[in-house]
């Protein structure tokens, strides 16, 4: 489903909009992406996750890691999911196209 109304393009930096964008790069959200990545360290630091395996890619922050224990999943997810609402974008894109 594509919504004509709704550009692929960030409002607030104009790269396209992406799960990668929107969780790494845009500046829009960087005090709360700084939020949830000190939350993934200190997530690896209590598991000592070893230091070359200390990623923070959508597996890891999704919990989906198979080589962390299922608590340290569940607290990124938490962390992750924190992120989500900190930011308000969902709010915002419901509001907006859906009222």
């Amino acid at each position: 489903w594509v919504n004509p109304d709704i550009s692929p393009m960030c409002q607030t930096c104009g790269e396209r909009e992406t799960t990668d964008h929107y969780l790494y790069h845009c500046p829009r959200y960087d005090k709360e992406r700084q939020q949830m990545l000190l939350e993934a360290e200190s997530i690896h630091e209590n598991y000592n996750t070893e230091r070359d395996s200390r990623d923070n890619d959508i597996i890891t922050l999704a919990g989906m890691r198979e080589d962390l224990p299922n608590e340290a999943n569940n607290q990124m997810y938490s962390a992750l999911s924190r992120y989500i609402e900190s930011t308000h974008r969902f709010e915002v894109l419901s509001e907006k196209h859906f009222q």
